[in-house]
């Protein structure tokens, strides 16, 4: 199972402290009812409010559960990361892409490999609204967390 998340990049600004801990509650619980003890990879991003909150997420997920991963899912090669918190990571087959649709590209290729994506959307525009509009027309299972909505 391959778990994927999105979010905008100014998560962090646009949600209070509690908030924050209610959305780590709900997606640990999504977590748990979906996964459980079964072998599964986290798909995660590394820019962005959304993708550090992510990670953190998985992070605590995992210290309960070992059966799963999280693996960064890199847009560029060029581009040095710190990937000390992570599984593994994997650049997806976009080498021959303009750098400037490299994150588009790549969360195309996320979204078409995940069986589930978590998300937060508030606003129709930017980067992360176009990964969850490629997954609903690819039919993919989204789950958002902004509204609790599938």
């Amino acid at each position: 199972m391959i778990i994927s998340f999105f979010g905008h990049s100014d998560y962090l600004y646009m949600r209070k402290n509690d908030e924050k801990i209610a959305d780590k509650k709900t997606i640990l619980d999504y977590l748990e009812k979906l996964v459980g003890d079964k072998k599964c990879d986290f798909y995660l991003g590394l820019y962005g409010d959304f993708d550090y909150f992510a990670k953190e997420c998985c992070q605590e997920y995992k210290k309960t559960h070992q059966n799963c991963k999280m693996i960064a899912i890199l847009p560029y090669l060029t581009s040095k990361y710190c990937l000390d918190d992570y599984d593994e990571s994997i650049y997806p087959p976009i080498e021959k892409c303009m750098r400037k649709f490299a994150i588009l590209k790549r969360n195309e290729w996320i979204v078409e490999n995940s069986d589930y994506i978590i998300c937060f959307i508030k606003y129709t525009f930017g980067g992360a609204n176009k990964a969850i509009e490629h997954a609903r027309k690819k039919k993919k299972i989204v789950f958002n967390i902004c509204n609790k909505t599938y």
